[in-house]
């Protein structure tokens, strides 16, 4: 999942502005990553080492563009497996490492009331999840619900999760993740009325639901200690990983990253200590994403906004398989802006950081020092825009967001200048005719 507290409670008015025909999105199974280190002339980048991990190639190839200033991408997710690209009419998918191809929009078929926010999931490319909530919700009617299309075109009937934490004041106390052959929705026993309190705490603080590709709903456990409460979820299919803390007496004992497969007991590394604050509002801001051989952890909300844990929000945090303590790797010196995504590929970490409005991308190999990485630059013509040549005067480009599949790194990305500023969305090593976006 991309940032439970970065989905569609941050995109909400912008996409009904944007297309009434799309339904709102929380996000996807996590943000990217991928290995790379200088930049090369034309603002590709090369990598200095080529493992097993390593991507197609070396360069961050234009696969999408704006046709013009002006021009919209209403949201650019990864879904499972499955990357999904939608723009002002156009939707656009890439599986495994073909091509982002144009495609019908999947969410036909689902209806959306006022207030009401969808969060999507997969398994493969023909199984998806789609999740219904309203975060105002007071009537069982209004309960959580989960949707499933099983590639037939077709969404089933909803069926509503009969366990989860929640109340008029519910914020983003969940995750939904893929997991297994289905999915899974995590619930953690949080809320601002409580001050981080357990409503119960002769009851778990965390519930797990499972749902089957037929959309059937069971509740299950995991080997994690009752009194840990998670509040988002990542998960490749495999490996689960949880961000929550434990709660005894009304009290925190720090941040921690919870990974475990099923079979046994999770695996816990504390990350933050203390986070000067028990405001879920800023604790929900800590994300994580799974990546397989390992997980990352970061704060994905701006300074002054997440009180107590300004000074951390230029950290990303490594969580190594079965690691007892993370690495902690600074993007930016404190107080310089937040991380605005993270990714985990092979032996790197990418990060975008945001401040005073400008975004930064940087590489760290295996914990090391990050160095900046330079998106190409685009260049106009009347046929539309393109990667700029060298010497050819160009829009430069900024990513806003990082999304990966295995060593499958795609940059959502805006590029100004000129008087103009359009979207793109770059993608490492896999060349291809970009699609125009309307």
């Amino acid at each position: 999942m991309r940032s439970n507290t970065h989905r569609a409670l941050l995109l909400s008015s912008a996409l009904l502005t944007l297309c009434s025909c799309k339904l709102l999105n929380k996000g996807g199974d996590g943000a990217g990553d991928a290995a790379a280190a200088g930049v090369s002339a034309e603002g590709g980048v090369t990598t200095t080492s080529a493992g097993k991990d390593s991507p197609v190639s070396t360069t961050f190839e234009l696969v999408a563009a704006g046709k013009r200033s002006g021009s919209k991408i209403v949201w650019l997710r990864l879904i499972g497996d499955r990357v999904w690209l939608s723009g002002m009419g156009l939707d656009a998918y890439a599986d495994g490492d073909g091509p982002l191809a144009t495609s019908p929009d999947l969410t036909q078929g689902l209806k959306q009331k006022q207030g009401e926010e969808y969060d999507y999931t997969g398994n493969g490319s023909n199984l998806l999840f789609a999740l219904r909530t309203n975060p105002e919700y007071a009537k069982s009617e209004d309960a959580p619900t989960i949707w499933v299309r099983d590639g037939k075109a077709a969404w089933s009937a909803g069926s509503k999760l009969p366990k989860f934490y929640g109340s008029a004041n519910w914020l983003n106390n969940w995750g939904f993740t893929r997991w297994k052959d289905g999915a899974l929705f995590v619930s953690g026993q949080i809320s601002a009325g409580t001050n981080m309190a357990l409503f119960a705490p002769k009851s778990p603080g965390t519930v797990f639901e499972t749902v089957s590709p037929t959309g059937e709903i069971k509740e299950t456990t995991f080997d994690i200690p009752g009194e840990v409460m998670a509040w988002n979820a990542s998960s490749d299919g495999n490996t689960l990983s949880l961000v929550g803390y434990r709660a005894k007496n009304l009290k925190s004992v720090g941040i921690s990253v919870f990974r475990g497969d099923g079979s046994g007991p999770f695996t816990e590394t504390p990350i933050i200590d203390d986070p000067g604050t028990q405001d879920p509002r800023s604790l929900f801001a800590i994300v994580v994403r799974e990546h397989g051989t390992g997980a990352i952890a970061y704060i994905s909300r701006q300074p002054g906004t997440i009180n107590g844990l300004d000074k951390l929000a230029t950290t990303v945090y490594v969580i190594a398989d079965k690691a007892k303590e993370p690495k902690k790797i600074v993007f930016a010196p404190a107080g310089k802006g937040a991380v605005a995504s993270a990714a985990y590929v092979g032996n790197a970490i990418y990060a975008t950081v945001k401040h005073n409005e400008k975004y930064e991308l940087s590489r760290s190999a295996d914990g090391a020092e990050p160095t900046p990485v330079k998106l190409p630059s685009l260049a106009h013509t009347t046929a539309g825009f393109h990667v700029a040549k060298e010497g050819e005067a160009g829009l430069t480009c900024e990513a806003t967001d990082l999304f990966a599949r295995k060593n499958d790194l795609w940059v959502q990305a805006h590029c100004a200048g000129q008087g103009m500023k359009v979207p793109a969305v770059f993608r490492l090593g896999h060349a291809q005719e970009p699609i125009v976006l309307p």
